[in-house]
């Protein structure tokens, strides 16, 4: 879950929400 891969998929909001709740995609 790093900060890194979060920003990486601006593109999927999704995964953002993902990462922000703890889920790594």
């Amino acid at each position: 879950m790093d900060s890194l891969a979060c920003e990486g998929t601006q593109r999927k909001q999704l995964y953002i929400t993902l990462c922000v709740s703890g889920a790594k995609p």
